[in-house]
């Protein structure tokens, strides 16, 4: 995968919560998220669940340059 895909796929991933459509978003079916105060989720639905609870407090994304 090139550099320009890599940036695509994570611009596509970062304007999904932008635009507050984690449908759109291809997780893996076991997918894991950590957070500093949650414990790790495991599992697409049980980290969509979570995603849109903090989804609303999305105000917008500041990207410095991609590191690839």
């Amino acid at each position: 995968m090139s550099r320009e895909q890599k940036v695509a796929v994570v611009d596509a991933y970062l304007n999904c919560f932008l635009m507050k459509h984690l449908s759109k978003v291809r997780f893996a079916d076991d997918v894991t998220f950590e957070g500093p105060r949650i414990p790790k989720l495991v599992g697409k639905q049980n980290v969509i669940g979570f995603l849109k609870t903090i989804l609303p407090m999305f105000k917008g994304i500041r990207l410095k340059p991609h590191i690839c």
